[in-house]
């Protein structure tokens, strides 16, 4: 017998002659399954591909678009939210090894995702066929596309054809896979395998429309399995070598048809082999780490080859279709299979259930280990579970009778609560019923106990009855116990007798209800299960408000805040390993006592728990509690009892604790979603910011624990337990640092992280800068309103200085020169002695003329405050008038001379001037003695100037200029000149005449026409 057809032979007894096994084959107690439709979230049923990309993401190609998945969460991308995605279908996808995504569309073309960016390759791009089929990276790294119109090579930024050409045929490809020769084979319309840039064709039996390949698959041992739409096809090891193939290019090969007519042209080697038992589309092909081939089947559901038979999986049952599209094995050791109904998980569980049969849902439900082999469940009927198998079982003596419980004592003797029937006593040969009318509380039985002294402790929903040599006692709430309707009884070390109500619990020593601290505090608990501990330690379950250790006088306490899976504890059993197995509504958890010890006496330490719940095929399962025993600890393991049947779990499971990467899912502003692949910057107007996080896990995602911190906001760690998201409002500008961390509840001490850092902009009068230069500008205000103010005194004191040599001034120019004149003709009047006279009468006159004209110049002074300044006056006819009386009453010639083209000047300024002429002209005909005092008046265009020069004695300039000598009079004539703007000169000698001489600027208002000039002789 040649190698050949042993390989056949061997193949035939495996796949022909092996008989079909029951789907239940696989292995109940070796996999768990979980199927997601569109109502659990999936965007279309039809399931076509799917990828995990490095981030351990999960991408499902649907007909109705890409879908990514983290365990617990779906997001659609299609046409709506991508312009890149133009068709919704997804045929295929590839993660790549640099992270990037491919996605082969289905009239759309391809399409790469990477660093969060979808970008679509056009026929520009090189791709000349929509349709994709197939994207396959080789050992190389090349990226292979196969497509209804050919098959291409991504090459750096373009896309490249490989087909159509003298050495490799014209192609429509649906499959690619790559042998372990570094071949790679391609099938679709052709079969051929590629190697060295040619190509060997491949063909198998039957007519070219029954072998259009669909699915190829290359073993490490160099076995290639070919799936068309007829069946399934094997080529045994070696088949890169040359063999029966046809190499492209060679005599022949153009007009190959069919293999019948040119098998001359083949050459002797291996060839392709039909799998008997297999008819129909092989759609897909996949091998699974224990090397068992999974072949997915159109409308004929999947097949599993392996350990020497064929299993096949069908609908109703494991597959939620017989139309299977695609096969998948994740990170984690997941096996997906996608098909026209929904997707579905396969998972390696320790979690098993027995199903009932014919059973239906109940209120209760009990499980008891009977021995070494026998398990009995008791829900809506009671059954006995043996081999594995669970079959209804009915007591003679107790026909039609609806059990609650079941329990043997030392003695063998079985006992049974009802639900409504009381309670029936199996012993040997003789079945014995009690209820109420024997002596019983109640007749619905809650729990079986039997103490240290053999007697029966029988808890109901009215209290709890002991037996006891055939007699039966009674307590109920008057008789001293918390409350009537029991859930669980035990016997503690002492013999102390603990009752766990619904509202508290009891301690009874003898006959005789005790209170202390325990049944103080837990007065209003639920307390569903009680279990002492080899130290002595009682542990109390409760419905609502998590568990109990009652120890050495302290009671403790623990809820899902110190890491427990749910508040809600069912029943508490303890292994040899003092793991601690509670069942609750979210499943089945195990925790070291040790643990639970540590934190009792020490606290802070969050627990590590290890949850048994959908993932390990607690799935739609309720999970009984409230009656007794709900839980049954067995040498292989622990037994819980469940609406689908009693559920086993391995007592070698582990705990799975490697925490998943966590990553920052999404982050929402104001309700709009923003990139993060930065910082973020949120401008003074946000309100809102919402991180979205989120730790992939596809085997089980709710055993995940999350907890936060926004750093520079939150002062501790937030304990976010299995939510995703968290929203803060309001936030003060600054800089901010959110950081999130995820672990697994069986290891809280092992966590991932993530960071992502932002900063809130203020309002611009919240910015440093804004602040600064406001406190910088308030300063300057400050000083400008001080400078101000000091201006404002200054000028006010000016004002008031101003006043008092104007008002000096005035007095000087007005009362002294004319007490002066006064005086002088006083004296005059004196020097003539006693004699009378016209002279000394004309004396007198003069004196009391310029007494009155001195009167009326004060007043004039004080009405020039009152007068408009904006009247105006001839100021030459004033200035001579003035020099004329001077003249008079001096005896002195002036000479009056002007310049120009006299105007007039506002009065002020007039008066002003005429002031400072008058002071002059006093100083020079009373002080100098002159002949002669010379009086110019030159009109210029902008300026009017004045000069008075004398030829009298003169005097010492330096001399003078000090007013403290009494002589104010140069004085304010300078100051007098300087308030108009003007310039003041005076130059004089002892012996030489004084030269007097000032400028004012003026707006001239030309009046006259005439010269005023002339000179004034002294008076007689």
């Amino acid at each position: 017998m040649n190698k050949r057809l042993r390989t056949l032979l061997l193949l035939l007894a495996v796949c022909g002659l092996a008989p079909a096994a029951h789907a239940s084959d696989i292995g109940p107690f070796n996999y768990t399954r979980r199927v997601w439709q569109v109502q659990d979230g999936l965007a279309e049923d039809v399931v076509q591909a799917f990828a995990q990309t490095a981030d351990r993401y999960f991408w499902i190609g649907t007909t109705a678009g890409l879908v990514r998945f983290d365990g617990a969460e779906f997001v659609t991308y299609n046409s709506r939210n991508v312009p890149a995605l133009t068709e919704k279908s997804i045929f295929c996808l590839l993660a790549d090894r640099d992270g990037g995504l491919w996605i082969g569309t289905e009239g759309g073309g391809l399409v790469l995702y990477r660093d969060g960016v979808f970008r679509a390759f056009s026929l520009g791009d090189g791709l000349t066929n929509a349709f994709v089929r197939r994207v396959y990276q080789d050992s190389r790294g090349t990226i292979w596309i196969g497509t209804d119109g050919g098959l291409f090579q991504v090459s750096g930024k373009r896309i490249v054809r490989v087909d159509n050409n003298a050495n490799i045929p014209m192609l429509a490809v649906h499959a690619i896979r790559e042998d372990a020769q570094g071949g790679i084979w391609a099938g679709g319309s052709r079969l051929v395998r590629i190697e060295n840039g040619k190509a060997r064709e491949y063909h198998l039996r039957g007519e070219l429309s029954e072998y259009r390949v669909k699915s190829i698959l290359a073993e490490k041992n160099g076995t290639v399995w070919v799936g068309t739409v007829s069946g399934l096809y094997r080529m045994p090891g070696g088949g890169g070598t040359p063999g029966r193939g046809l190499r492209y290019g060679d005599p022949g090969a153009g007009t190959l048809r069919g293999r019948k007519s040119h098998r001359a042209d083949f050459d002797a080697g291996p060839e392709f082999d039909a799998v008997s038992g297999i008819h129909g589309t092989v759609r897909a092909l996949w091998q699974g780490l224990d090397g068992a081939l999974w072949i997915g089947m159109i409308g004929q559901g999947a097949i599993v080859l392996g350990e020497g038979r064929m299993t096949p999986l069908r609908s109703p049952g494991w597959l939620p279709s017989n139309t299977v599209l695609n096969f998948f094995g994740d990170f984690e050791g997941n096996i997906w299979i996608g098909t026209q109904h929904g997707m579905l998980r396969l998972s390696k569980t320790v979690v098993s259930t027995i199903p009932l049969p014919g059973a239906a849902d109940s209120d209760f439900g009990t499980v008891y280990g009977d021995g070494d082999h026998d398990l009995w469940m008791a829900s809506s009927r009671l059954f006995l579970v043996h081999n594995g198998t669970a079959r209804p079982y009915t007591f003679a003596g107790a026909p039609g009778i609806r059990v609650r419980n079941v329990f043997r004592d030392r003695d063998g003797t079985l006992w049974l609560g009802t639900d409504g029937a009381g309670v029936f006593k199996n012993g040997p040969g003789k079945v014995r019923h009690f209820t109420t009318r024997e002596g019983l509380v109640n007749n619905y039985i809650r729990a079986f106990l039997q103490s240290r002294d053999a007697s029966i402790w029988i808890a109901t929903d009215e209290g709890i009855s002991h037996w006891q040599n055939g007699k039966i006692t009674s307590y109920q709430p008057k008789d001293g116990l918390c409350y009537g309707n029991e859930r669980a009884m035990l016997e503690d070390a002492a013999g102390d007798l603990w009752i766990g109500t619904e509202r508290g619990i009891s301690h009874m020593r003898g006959n005789v209800f005790l209170h202390d601290v325990a049944t103080d505090k837990l007065q209003n608990e639920k307390v569903w299960s009680i279990h002492q501990d080899e130290t002595g330690g009682l542990w109390f379950g409760t419905r609502t408000n998590g568990l109990y250790r009652w120890k050495s006088g302290r009671l403790a306490h623990f809820t899902t805040a110190d890491g427990l899976v749910s508040d809600s504890i069912y029943q508490i059993l303890e292994d040899g390993r003092h793991y601690f197995w509670m069942s609750g509504p979210d499943g089945v958890s195990r925790v070291r006592r040790e643990d639970l010890d540590g934190a009792a006496e020490h606290g802070g330490k969050r627990l590590a728990v290890t949850l048994f719940g959908i993932s390990q095929g607690i799935e739609m399962t309720e999970i009984y509690g409230g009656t007794q025993p709900s839980g049954f600890l067995a040498s292989d393991g622990v037994w819980f009892p469940s609406s689908q049947g009693p559920i086993h779990i391995s007592s070698d499971a582990g705990a799975g604790t490697e925490p998943p990467p966590v990553a920052l899912d999404k982050v929402l502003v104001d309700g709009q979603e923003r990139s993060f692949n930065s910082d973020l910057i949120l401008k003074p107007n946000n309100r809102k910011i919402q991180f979205n996080y989120t730790a992939v896990s596809l085997r089980s995602p709710e055993g995940i624990r999350y907890r936060y911190k926004l750093e520079g906001f939150d002062r501790e760690w937030t304990e976010a337990g299995a939510q995703r998201q968290v929203s803060y409002t309001n936030l003060s500008p600054g800089a901010y640092r959110f950081r999130v961390v995820a672990f697994n509840i069986a290891d809280p001490a092992s966590t991932t992280s993530t960071a992502i850092g932002m900063r809130q902009e203020p309002y611009f009068y919240r910015t440093p800068w804004f602040v600064i230069c406001a406190v910088l500008i308030s300063i300057a205000l400050i000083w400008i309103s001080h400078l101000r103010r000091l201006r404002e005194l200054r000028l006010r004191f000016n004002a008031v200085l101003e006043e008092r040599s104007r008002v000096a001034r005035e007095m000087h120019d007005t009362l002294i020169q004319g007490c002066v004149s006064v005086s002088t003709l006083l004296e005059g009047v004196s020097s003539q002695g006693d004699a009378e006279g016209e002279e000394r009468s004309n004396l007198l006159n003069v004196a009391r003329a310029q007494l009155h004209l001195t009167l009326d110049d004060a007043r004039r002074a004080l009405w020039n405050l009152r007068r408009d300044a904006t009247l105006s006056s001839e100021v030459g006819p004033l200035l001579f008038s003035m020099a004329n009386e001077i003249s008079k009453e001096s005896h002195t010639r002036i000479s009056c001379q002007t310049s120009g083209k006299p105007y007039s000047i506002p009065t002020a300024q007039a008066r002003e001037l005429l002031m400072v002429t008058r002071e002059a002209l006093y100083n020079s005909v009373h002080h100098s003695s002159p002949s002669v005092v010379n009086l110019r008046i030159s009109f210029g265009k902008t300026r009017l100037g004045v000069e008075v020069a004398d030829d009298g004695k003169g005097f010492d300039t330096e001399a003078i200029r000090d007013s403290s000598n009494g002589h104010y009079g140069l004085i304010g004539m300078r100051e007098r000149i300087e308030k108009m703007k003007g310039e003041f000169a005076i130059e004089s000698r002892r012996g030489s005449g004084t030269r007097l001489e000032f400028t004012v600027p003026c707006n001239p208002v030309f009046t006259s026409k005439s010269k005023v000039e002339g000179e004034v002789e002294a008076a007689k």
